[in-house]
């Protein structure tokens, strides 16, 4: 008779499914609101410049636009942050599944 306090065996990688679940929610949230923030982040560094120049007191005289020049602040790190984690626990788990799949295929 089998013991009910038993509990069936954790299938292997199962919190590795929760990881690549919730990373690629994180990749499709960051990416889906990425527009907003960086017509936000321009809009702060162009007022900051605006204030920059001002206290300077020159003129602005460049022929450059505000838009041309690169973010001080990207979102490009934070995607990176959660993009890198995800790609290795993919491999982790194709690793795992590959190496069951050999295993049992020596045991019989």
């Amino acid at each position: 008779m089998k013991d009910s306090t038993d509990k069936s065996p954790q299938k292997s990688g199962s919190g590795l499914h929760y990881l690549i679940a919730f990373l690629c929610f994180g990749v499709v949230a960051l990416s889906l609101a990425s527009g907003k923030i960086n017509r936000r982040q321009q809009a702060i560094e162009q007022q900051f410049h605006g204030i920059q120049q001002m206290q300077r007191g020159t003129a602005t005289t460049s022929d450059e636009s505000p838009e041309s020049k690169p973010q001080a602040i990207s979102l490009r790190p934070l995607m990176w942050f959660l993009v890198a984690p995800l790609v290795a626990a993919w491999l982790i788990l194709l690793w795992r599944r590959y190496r069951s799949i050999r295993n049992a295929s020596n045991i019989e």
